[in-house]
């Protein structure tokens, strides 16, 4: 165990949790001001006229110890449990692999309107949903942002001891300034969700101008924070103007709540995907509907860097535009001799391998026909499970399906938008096409894809649903992977799999042996989109099991499958879930695809 950071409040450790197996950031209570270690691990009162005000902060944090454990989002920390022990408390925090805010402006600088707006919509999701339950973050700034390694994606960190409050004021005096807002420096201002959208404006100002914003006390007397639109080139003006309204002196001038600011950023060259995610169901603070888109650190603060590794990069997607159905003006009738002829010689066998013609040339991804079966979905190895992997349940896959034998390459993207059926042309972060898998493709990305290629080859083209994905990664086995319980060496690509490639560009496809299903790169290289909706669900109670897709619930979240080349071996195990916003791009995200086999 050792001090992740300290503040006025609390020091934060990173531990390793037996139960969990794992790693996992823990939380003390020690109000530096008020304690004291005694024999080198109990916490006390320094003095006898501290005690009091001690154990009333102390009851304080085991409540915010309670709230904080019901928040569930994925641009949240999560709290896994509260416990009392040495005379104070704890709480067991997820421990989020990556690198803060902090740290990467550190490195950087700056970041441009196109990288910083995908991330401030996800924290403002994040920010909803503990609005949602009736809580404030109060602390948020650059060393509280953690851009978790697995998936790029921003989390909000350490909440517990920002909201515990002394007896004698009406809200705890946690300041950064450059950050706080001015009710913040008061001891009996009401504070609401303006208090966190001042922060997080102010997070943005710094983010795209490399400068802190002046001290709100100091914009009380004289307001010389140069605006945005004079400090940025060229940028979407909306987005400037959002945050400007939300960096406001006065609380009653910012937007009230997230949903308000969230309309700030409506704009029509924003794809669809920020409105999906703005409509994440299950918030007590409703996100508004726009025109337009959208499963883990700074010196002072918990770090949970991994060492200041280079990010993936976040792209906006691109502004919509007329769909181009050029595929489309090919005769049915030619999709109709090509589905004629294939059924004349008889319907595939499990073990074929198939690849179907194109109407516009060329041929489709490699498919293996696995056969129909049944399984036991979730953690059945016991090797470093997850809630959400349980409970082990039966699923019936109850016919043969065709599931491609690689991810989808560069290649095969490409003949998509050559023509004309996908629109995104994703970036290959210099690591070549070919037949290197994909990245930097979205959810949505691949509807288009599945839907252009059941267009051109005349058969039903899609994702798999999670449980026929697991069933096709087990391939028969019940191990934490198709080859056993330990990672071993150059079996998949990943950060610790012992690869040519580990944590430092993709594979080429087929570069790792297949498994007993004849499928390639089940495990690591990219993460895997799958049919099913969230997995914040928390666990597989009333999942289906017959193999169909879970599509209940949130579904402006999708769950990922398999891992990618930038996470630890534990991350590709079968059985281990992730998700993400149907609209989010970047350079682990990746997919394969399946085909219903016709009768």
């Amino acid at each position: 165990m050792r001090v992740l950071g300290a503040g006025g409040f609390g020091i934060t450790y990173l531990a390793f949790d037996h139960q969990l197996d794992g790693p996992v950031a823990l939380k003390e209570y020690f109000p530096a001001q008020l304690a004291t270690r005694v024999d080198g691990e109990r916490v006390a009162a320094t003095a006898t006229t501290n005690q009091e005000t001690f154990a009333w902060g102390l009851e304080r944090f085991l409540d915010e110890a309670r709230a904080i454990h019901r928040l569930r989002h994925p641009n949240v920390v999560r709290a896994n449990r509260y416990l009392e022990a040495n005379g104070t408390a704890y709480i067991v925090m997820e421990y989020v692999e990556g690198e803060s805010l902090k740290a990467l402006l550190d490195r950087r600088g700056t970041l441009s309107p196109d990288e910083w707006r995908p991330w401030l919509e996800a924290l403002m999701d994040g920010l909803a949903h503990v609005h949602g339950h009736g809580y404030l973050h109060r602390d948020i700034k650059p060393a509280n942002i953690v851009v978790r390694a697995e998936d790029g994606e921003p989390v909000l960190i350490d909440f517990g001891a920002a909201r515990v409050q002394h007896r004698d004021r009406t809200h705890t005096q946690v300041l950064t300034a450059g950050y706080a807002p001015i009710e913040q420096y008061s001891t009996g201002a009401t504070q609401g969700p303006p208090a966190d959208i001042y922060a997080l404006a102010a997070v943005s100002y710094r983010v795209l101008t490399g400068d802190a914003v002046p001290s709100a006390p100091d914009r009380m007397l004289n307001d010389d924070c140069e605006p945005l639109s004079e400090r940025i080139g060229e940028a979407d003006a909306n987005t400037l103007t959002a945050i400007e309204h939300g960096l406001a002196v006065r609380p009653e001038h910012r937007p009230q709540d997230v949903g308000a600011w969230r309309r700030n950023l409506s704009s029509a060259t924003v794809s669809p995907a920020a409105d999906i995610a703005a409509a994440a169901t299950g918030l007590k603070t409703p996100l508004p509907e726009t025109p337009g888109p959208s499963a883990r650190t700074g010196a002072g603060t918990p770090s949970h860097s991994t060492g200041g590794e280079a990010l993936p990069s976040r792209q906006t997607p691109p502004p919509r535009r007329p769909r181009r159905h050029l595929w489309w003006a090919v005769p049915a009738l030619a999709g109709f001799l090509i589905v004629s002829l294939r059924l004349a010689n008889g319907p595939p066998s499990v073990g074929d391998s198939l690849r179907d013609s194109l109407l516009s040339g060329g041929r489709g991804p490699e498919l293996a026909v696995i056969p129909a079966g049944r399984f036991r979905m979730g953690c059945d190895s016991g090797v470093e499970c997850h809630d959400d992997e349980l409970p082990v349940h039966s699923v019936t896959i109850p016919a043969p399906l065709a599931a491609a034998k690689y991810e989808v390459t560069f290649s095969e993207w490409d003949a998509c938008v050559e023509s004309g059926g996908c629109r995104h042309v994703p970036d290959d972060r210099g690591w070549g096409r070919g037949n290197r898998p994909v990245v930097n493709v979205s959810w949505e990305d691949t509807q288009e894809y599945v839907a252009w290629l059941s267009a051109e080859s005349g058969f039903e083209y899609r994702l798999l649903s999670e449980s026929e994905w697991e069933y096709a990664a087990r391939a028969g086995t019940s191990t934490a992977y198709s080859w056993g319980n330990e990672i071993g060496r150059n079996r998949a690509n990943c950060d610790g799999c012992g690869s040519p490639w580990d944590n430092d560009r993709t594979a080429p496809v087929g570069s790792f042996g297949a498994n007993p299903f004849g499928l390639h790169d089940m495990h690591g290289n990219v993460w895997e989109w799958v049919e099913d909706c969230s997995k914040a669900r928390a666990s597989y109670v009333g999942a289906p099991s017959d193999g169909s897709a879970w599509r209940r619930g949130d579904c402006s979240y999708r769950v990922l499958r398999g891992g990618s080349l930038g996470g630890k071996p534990r991350f590709l195990r079968s059985a281990f879930r992730l998700e993400g916003r149907t609209g989010a791009r970047n350079n682990y995200l990746g997919f394969r695809v399946a085909r219903t086999l016709t009768p």
